[in-house]
């Protein structure tokens, strides 16, 4: 079997990292890398996402963006599967794809209920940013990505209020 790779998005609490963890339990090999983990390297200057985003943010993002291209590309080449964690803005997969050169990513955006994703965001505690102020332009995003991958059908969309394990197995199935 070939290695694959998975774009998983969505806005925050959409539940991108627990997914990725329960889907690359179906592989032999697989490694989830997240965007957010590689911008929380940075150890001095770190600009967290807010909702008065500048230049030096979006620099972040682009850096680790590139990063993760270029680690997906190293472990699909020793036969990893790969998941890609991210809150990926649709028009920026294609510099992303052609960085990794991978001739058939799954594309997948998680698209829980509002509501789920505010809940999610204040009860997790693997962040090291403040989920109130992050839980405050959640609505504006998650309406925001739906209207932009509706307009992407090389986008599948999946429901993340369903239970985890049927999240997976669309996944895998698509």
């Amino acid at each position: 079997m070939s290695p694959r790779l998975f774009l998983i998005t969505g806005c925050p609490g959409a539940g991108k990292t627990t997914t990725c963890h329960a889907l690359l339990q179906h592989f032999p090999l697989g490694v989830r890398i997240s965007v957010d983990d590689l911008r929380d390297q940075v150890v001095s200057g770190m600009q967290p996402p807010k909702p008065e985003w500048n230049d030096d943010i979006q620099l972040q993002f682009d850096l680790a963006r590139e990063s993760a291209a270029a680690m997906a590309k190293i472990y699909l080449s020793r036969g990893f599967t790969v998941a890609i964690d991210d809150l990926l803005p649709p028009e920026a997969t294609d510099l992303m794809i052609e960085r990794i050169g991978h001739p058939s990513p799954r594309k997948v955006a998680l698209v829980p209920k509002v509501d789920v994703a505010l809940h999610r965001n204040m009860t997790r505690t693997n962040k090291n940013f403040d989920p109130v102020e992050l839980g405050s332009w959640i609505p504006g995003l998650h309406e925001d990505l739906g209207e932009r991958y509706a307009a992407r059908p090389d986008w599948e969309k999946i429901d993340s209020d369903q239970p985890l394990e049927d999240v997976v197995k669309q996944i895998l199935g698509g």
